[in-house]
């Protein structure tokens, strides 16, 4: 992620408060963010921050898309996406 703009406190308030039943799409609306920025975000604070710039993803555009489709279908909210 170094060459994408991170996440501000407000921002990660919006994706991390459970009380919100935002769809995924509002929550792109609302951040301004493409789906990739705001799903490595979630899953940056499972895995711990980078010890090294280069490391490889720690997901393929192939998966990504693949798990951002499905969710997308089974209408998930946000919260709930950023949990699995």
């Amino acid at each position: 992620m170094s060459s994408k703009k991170q996440l501000t406190e407000i921002e990660k308030n919006i994706l991390i408060c459970k009380d919100e039943n935002m769809t995924w799409i509002q929550t792109k609306r609302i951040t301004g963010r493409s789906s990739s920025t705001i799903y490595v975000f979630g899953i940056k604070k499972a895995f711990g921050k980078k010890p090294r710039p280069g490391r490889p993803r720690l997901i393929t555009k192939r998966v990504l898309k693949m798990i951002l489709k499905n969710q997308f279908k089974k209408r998930q909210h946000a919260a709930k996406l950023l949990k699995s």
